[in-house]
C-alpha cells in the first residue's frame, strides 16, 4: 500500500500542482492574514502583521517582500522538518501522504499558504522542549514563550496543543493525577491569553478599516482585503444553512477521516501503552476538530492539523518512558479487533476527502474524491 501511495502522491504533486501562468512563485505565500496588525489596537493573531509593519517602515523596505519571504522561509523549515520526522519516526507512509493529512494540507494551497505550517512548527518545538528535563522554572518559561507567541499569531495553536501537553505531562507522572497537575498549571498563562484573544479581542469592523489604512501608503497592498470571518463573528457552522442529510454526510466523512488514521496509525504501532496514547489523543483532537468546524469552515485544515498533531505526538513520545514499555498484557479484544480489519485504511484511502470550506454534502465529496482528483490529473487539468 506505501508504494501505490507513494506513486499516488508523486503523481499528484508532480502533475496535479501547477503554478498557473499568471502567477509568480512568490505570490504562493501571499496570504492576507499576515496582514493583521496592532494599527487599530490589540487584536488576536496580529503578531507577525505587526512585525511586517515595523519592520517595512524602519527598513524601509516593501512588507510584501518582508511577509512572502517569511511565509516561504517558515514554510521550507516546515518541510525540513517534516521530512526529518518521517525519515526518523517511520509513520506509515500511506497514512501521512493521503487526503487526511499531506496530501490534504497541499489541496488548500490554491488560497494561499496560511499559518498553518508555523503553527505546527511551534507545536513540534514545544513536543519537543517538554520531553527533556529541565527545571520547573525553565518548564514555565519556554513552554508558556512559545505558546504565547503562537497564539498571538493564530490561536489555534493552544487548541491543538492542550490535549498534546497535558497527556505529555501525565505520562510523565506514570499516569498519576495528582503529580501530573502541578505540571498541568504550567499551560495557566497560556490559557489566558487564549481567552483574551478569542473572546476580548477578537477584533472589530473598526479596526479592520484601521488596519487596511495603515497599509494603504504600500501601492503594493493597495487591494488588501481580509477573508469573513477572519476578523469578528465567527461562521457559525449551524447558520449554513445545511440539509438535514448534508450535516450527516459531513460527520460520517468526519468518522470516516478517524477509522482510516485510526486503524492507520494503531496497527502500526507496537506497545499497548502507545495503542491506548493513540486512540486518546486522537478522539480528543477530533473533538477539537469538531470544536473548530462549529465556528469556522475551515474544515480541511482542521482535519490536517488535527490529525498530523495526534500523529506527530505519538510518534515523538512512543520511544520515551512509559509508552515504549510493554507490560505483560500485550494487547486486548479492542485492539485485537482493529488488526482483523487492517484492510479498511486501504479502502478508506481513496475515499476520505474534504474541501477546504463550504460544504454541499454527497457533492463535495464526489468533487474532491481522490479518484476524482487523479482523473482531472490524468486528463490535464490543474488541481493548483
Amino acid at each position: 500500500m506505501n508504494v501505490i501511495a507513494m506513486v499516488f502522491t508523486v503523481v499528484l504533486v508532480v502533475f496535479g500542482f501547477k503554478i498557473p501562468a499568471d502567477k509568480s512563485f512568490s505570490t504562493v505565500f501571499y496570504h492576507p492574514d499576515f496582514f493583521i496588525n496592532y494599527q487599530g489596537g490589540f487584536i488576536r493573531r496580529g503578531l507577525d502583521g505587526e512585525i511586517i509593519f515595523q519592520l517595512s517602515k524602519v527598513l524601509s523596505l516593501s512588507p510584501l517582500l518582508i511577509q512572502e519571504s517569511y511565509n516561504g522561509f517558515t514554510f521550507i523549515l516546515f518541510l525540513g522538518v517534516m521530512g526529518y520526522f518521517m525519515i526518523k519516526k517511520r509513520p506509515p507512509f500511506f497514512v501521512m501522504f493521503s487526503l487526511s493529512i499531506f496530501i490534504l494540507y497541499a489541496m488548500y494551497w490554491d488560497r494561499g499558504i496560511r499559518k498553518d505550517h508555523i503553527v505546527l512548527l511551534l507545536f513540534f518545538g514545544i513536543m519537543a522542549y517538554i520531553q527533556k528535563e529541565h527545571s520547573s522554572l525553565k518548564q514555565i518559561l519556554v513552554v508558556n514563550f512559545l505558546m504565547i507567541t503562537g497564539i498571538l499569531m493564530h490561536e489555534i495553536l493552544f487548541l491543538l496543543s492542550f490535549f498534546p501537553v497535558i497527556i505529555c505531562y501525565f505520562a510523565q507522572a506514570d499516569f498519576k493525577l495528582k503529580k501530573a497537575l502541578p505540571k498541568m498549571l504550567i499551560l495557566l498563562p497560556s490559557a489566558i491569553v487564549f481567552a483574551l484573544v478569542s473572546f476580548v479581542f477578537p477584533g472589530s469592523i473598526a479596526q479592520q478599516n484601521q488596519i487596511l489604512q495603515s497599509w494603504s501608503s504600500f501601492s503594493e497592498l493597495s487591494g488588501l482585503v481580509f477573508s469573513e470571518g477572519i476578523i469578528g463573528s465567527p461562521l457559525y457552522f449551524w447558520k449554513l444553512g445545511l440539509t438535514p442529510m448534508q450535516i450527516v454526510a459531513f460527520f460520517l466523512l468526519l468518522f470516516a477521516h478517524f477509522i482510516f488514521v485510526g486503524i492507520g496509525i494503531g496497527n502500526s504501532l507496537k506497545t499497548l501503552t502507545q495503542k491506548r496514547m493513540f486512540a486518546t489523543i486522537l478522539l480528543l483532537q477530533y473533538g477539537m476538530i469538531v470544536l473548530l468546524s462549529m465556528v469556522a469552515v475551515d474544515y480541511s485544515r482542521w482535519i490536517f492539523m488535527g490529525n498530523l498533531t495526534a500523529v506527530a505526538f505519538v510518534y515523538l513520545y512512543k520511544d520515551k518512558r512509559p509508552l515504549y514499555h510493554q507490560s505483560d498484557k500485550k494487547t486486548t479484544p479492542f485492539f485485537s479487533g482493529l488488526r482483523r480489519v487492517y484492510f479498511v485504511p486501504f479502502i478508506l484511502y481513496f475515499i476520505v476527502t474534504m474541501p477546504h470550506s463550504g460544504w454541499n454534502g454527497m457533492d463535495s465529496i464526489v468533487k474532491f474524491n481522490p479518484i476524482n482528483l487523479m482523473s482531472k490529473v490524468i486528463s490535464g487539468k490543474r488541481l493548483f
